[in-house]
């Protein structure tokens, strides 16, 4: 039997990348309250731990930073980059995907 899928927004693919302390990654979807990315960082990511980071959201003419802060609930690290889902604490996102 597959997982119920506990998402409460539409997910939009997106590479977009962000920065949080001493590291970096690409999200591979967003929505308005969530985030999914990849890094390569050596940083221990656990489910429970809270996480701040930018986004950096590039269009044809300007470019705009958003500052998100939100809760880690899975992390992948059998895979290379590893990856790791945020639950954002704000919608800070809405502007961007929808």
């Amino acid at each position: 039997m597959l997982e119920q899928d506990k998402r409460r927004e539409t997910r939009t693919a997106a590479a977009v990348p962000l920065y949080f302390n001493n590291g970096k990654g690409v999200t591979d979807d967003v929505s308005a309250t969530g985030v999914f990315f990849w890094t390569e960082s050596p940083a221990d990511f656990a489910v429970g731990d809270q996480i701040k980071f930018t986004l950096v959201i590039s269009g044809s003419a300007t470019t705009a930073t958003s500052e998100c802060s939100g809760k880690i609930v899975r992390v992948l690290t059998r895979h290379t980059p590893k990856g790791v889902a945020v639950e954002l604490f704000h919608p800070a996102l809405r502007r961007f995907v929808e």
